[in-house]
């Protein structure tokens, strides 16, 4: 047999030296999968990982089914149910009931909230592995909150006025603390007059009329109370005035009546 030397050329040289790199990639690539072949990666399964034969192992859990009820009884649609500490949450359905699986054995609480009633709690459920537990959960009344009105009175100076006496017409009074807010209860989905005035009497009372108080939440009223004379005040007449009032008593001068009062008879 006669073999013929062919001589190579560049493409042919690089042809061989791919080649070359091909294989030994594909060598590295077999040698690792050899190595690791007896370990297996754990997968996620629908309970936990699996071992190395890839069983999956079952997960110690329990169940908890039941109902929220309102205070007569009634099922709650749409009531939130969250057990604690795990965080597991379900929503009651149009009976009222709910359910939560899968949950870690061990001691549990569940709080239970709806809109419009207060929530409740059940504290220290005791679960074992595969337990079904049935619990009933009622929610309490949201407490309605009676009407208030607050009416915020401060003195000619615009400062706070301690100690204000608030009086409705139908009897009920308060009285203002120190930054000069008084609060009324008792009044709720009534319509009242509100009478302002100062504990020391040196101040003009004011009346706030016809006020509509709600039934629920509070009212935010204000009252600006006047000077009052002295008893033994007397008329001092415009020209004292218009010491501290100039440009008042000068407009007023310019009208027909100041103009009559200065007219001399």
């Amino acid at each position: 047999m006669t073999l013929l030397a062919t001589p190579i050329t560049g493409a042919s040289r690089r042809a061989v030296q791919c080649a070359s790199r091909v294989g030994l990639f594909l060598g590295l690539f077999l040698g690792l999968l050899a190595t690791t072949s007896a370990c297996s990666v754990p997968q996620q399964g629908f309970d936990g990982f699996a071992d190395d034969t890839g069983a999956v192992p079952t997960r110690n859990s329990a169940t908890i089914t039941g109902t929220v009820l309102d205070p007569t009884g009634s099922p709650i649609a749409d009531a939130h149910v969250v057990s604690a500490p795990h965080g597991f949450e379900a929503t009651t359905d149009a009976d009222g009931r709910f359910e939560l699986t899968r949950l870690p054995i061990g001691e549990t609480d569940l709080v239970a909230a709806a809109d419009g009633f207060e929530a409740a709690t059940l504290t220290g459920l005791s679960l074992a592995d595969g337990d079904t537990a049935t619990v009933a959960l009622n929610l309490g009344a949201t407490p309605i909150q009676d009407g208030l009105v607050t009416v915020s009175v401060v003195d000619p100076t615009g400062d706070p006025l301690s100690g204000a006496v608030l009086t409705a017409s139908s009897g009920e009074t308060a009285t203002a603390g120190d930054d000069g807010t008084v609060t009324l209860s008792g009044t709720a989905g009534t319509t009242v007059d509100l009478v302002v005035s100062d504990p020391d009497d040196a101040l003009w009372p004011t009346t706030l009329t016809d006020i509509a108080v709600p039934q629920t939440g509070n009212l935010q009223l204000s009252a600006v109370l006047a000077g009052r004379p002295a008893a033994d005040a007397f008329p001092i007449g415009s020209k004292y005035c218009s010491g501290c009032h100039s440009d008042i008593s000068t407009a007023w001068s310019q009208t027909a009546h100041g103009q009559a009062l200065s007219t001399e008879l």
